[in-house]
């Protein structure tokens, strides 16, 4: 059981970044919705939909769903990238708390107090999900698996972090140290999550993970966005450039 502490009102905003997802946003908005009015009842919480380079109907879709729920904001960036989004909204959010997920709501909701609890008591300044916990439930592809487990050794090999799953989808930090690690943060895409993790820890700062329900695919046969020959170039760029920061920081 999680007790929030509240302090002087302590507003958490709650991200949703969504590219071309019509298909799910309204089903993954109403359950998340749904879970904050009926358990983070001490908390002065916000839903934001984070709309991204969507060409689809997501946009439209989102500004609906602004109407119909009171605490749910709707932004929209005409470029694509969770990370420049996400970047982008969390240094203009009020917030003291900024989180995010990913809309297919592949953690389960469960975990959310899990997350936010650390922060609220000032027990760590980022919290991540990591689906390699012993006591995590994981449900996924083997191809899936696959990627992951080689994408998390060439990390771990080439940074040495300390965290075991850099790629969650499930995050939460308090917007005062996110704004000292905004200037490291600088990928646009997904990339973002390795760089505020591996800046995070360089820095000094407490970072905890927290064990996860993750479940490929939980709304549905969602076509997954990640192209594997692409991402993986990409990748390699990512690795280079951050690891070239890292030599020349102080």
């Amino acid at each position: 059981m999680f007790i929030f502490i509240l302090k002087n009102n302590m507003h958490v905003d709650i991200c949703v970044p969504a590219y071309n997802e019509a298909l799910i946003l309204e089903a993954s908005t109403e359950q998340l919705y749904n879970f904050c009015k009926t358990n983070l009842t001490n908390l002065d919480w916000q839903i934001v939909l984070v709309i991204n380079g969507s060409n689809d109907n997501s946009p439209a879709i989102a500004r609906e769903l602004e109407k119909k729920y009171p605490c749910l904001s709707v932004v929209v960036f005409k470029q694509g990238g969770r990370g420049q989004a996400l970047k982008k909204y969390w240094l203009d959010s009020k917030a003291e708390i900024v989180a995010y997920m990913d809309s297919d709501l592949a953690v389960n909701l469960e975990a959310l107090p899990r997350l936010l609890s650390p922060l609220i008591n000032n027990k760590a300044d980022l919290v991540i999900g990591n689906r390699y916990d012993k006591k995590s439930l994981l449900k996924r592809s083997f191809f899936r698996n696959l990627s992951s487990y080689l994408y998390n050794l060439i990390a771990k090999s080439l940074f040495n972090y300390k965290q075991k799953d850099l790629q969650c989808g499930f995050k939460a930090i308090k917007k005062s140290v996110f704004e000292k690690l905004a200037d490291k943060t600088n990928d646009p895409g997904w990339f973002f999550d390795a760089e505020l993790i591996i800046w995070a820890e360089k820095l000094n700062f407490k970072v905890l993970g927290i064990y996860v329900n993750w479940q490929e695919n939980r709304l549905g046969q969602r076509i997954s966005k990640v192209r594997f020959f692409s991402t993986a170039f990409k990748l390699l760029k990512s690795f280079r450039l951050l690891k070239k920061q890292l030599k020349t920081s102080v």
